[in-house]
């Protein structure tokens, strides 16, 4: 039992600290509602080849809450 309380720790551990210092910006503009300007500054990181699941998820999520779930 004491192995689920464990793993479920790390999970939730690893989703609070998602964030990082290059994604700083982007997750300002992500959290003010801008999410344009957040897209923006995520897929900076995309083309720069410094992005990871959390940038990814980040800009789907954005797009979601614009209503553009094409892309």
């Amino acid at each position: 039992m004491n192995k689920i309380y464990i793993a479920i720790l790390i999970i939730v551990a690893n989703t609070v600290y998602g964030q990082n210092k290059s994604t700083e910006k982007a997750d300002q503009l992500f959290e003010s509602y801008q999410y344009v300007d957040a897209i923006k500054e995520y897929q900076k990181l995309v083309d720069g080849g410094s992005s990871d699941g959390y940038v990814f998820k980040q800009i789907a999520d954005a797009y979601y809450n614009m209503f553009n779930t094409t892309e």
